[in-house]
């Protein structure tokens, strides 16, 4: 998502620029009441100087990408990443210490996902380090939580 965004940044660096150059335009227009000399001054630019460009592409760099790039984080790259982002949210809103597979495939993810693609996907919030694994003795075999 990040590429496809960065792909349109040079349509988006124009747009800026034409819009820095007409709201500098507008800023130094006369009033109404000037006198029609000053009025021929004031037309719409017919060419974007190479500062507002310069200034589109700083703008560009420095506030737009770094926000839209927070912003593609909140939303998850894959579904695989929504889902952790939801497993994640669902123990922390539920105060939780130790779950199970099971339980968050019912109760996080709304049996979305079936048990063995529930199980990869803890395994990988395991991998980036966001669960520990643990396994419980039990009578029968042994729980993994």
């Amino acid at each position: 998502m990040e590429k496809e965004w960065w792909a349109k940044g040079q349509t988006h660096v124009l747009r800026l620029a034409g819009t820095l150059a007409f709201m500098a335009w507008a800023m130094r227009a006369p009033s109404v009441s000037s006198s029609v000399g000053a009025i021929a001054d004031s037309l719409e630019p017919r060419e974007i100087d190479q500062s507002f460009i310069a200034s589109a592409i700083q703008l560009w760099q420095e506030y737009f990408w770094p926000h839209a790039r927070a912003a593609l984080r909140q939303v998850g790259l894959t579904d695989r990443h929504a889902d952790a982002r939801r497993v994640l949210k669902w123990i922390r809103a539920q105060g939780k210490e130790e779950v199970s597979g099971e339980e968050v495939r019912r109760d996080a993810l709304s049996q979305r996902l079936d048990a063995a693609a529930t199980h990869h996907l803890l395994d990988a919030l395991v991998a980036w380090g966001w669960l520990q694994p643990k396994r419980i003795l039990t009578r029968r075999r042994p729980a993994k939580r």
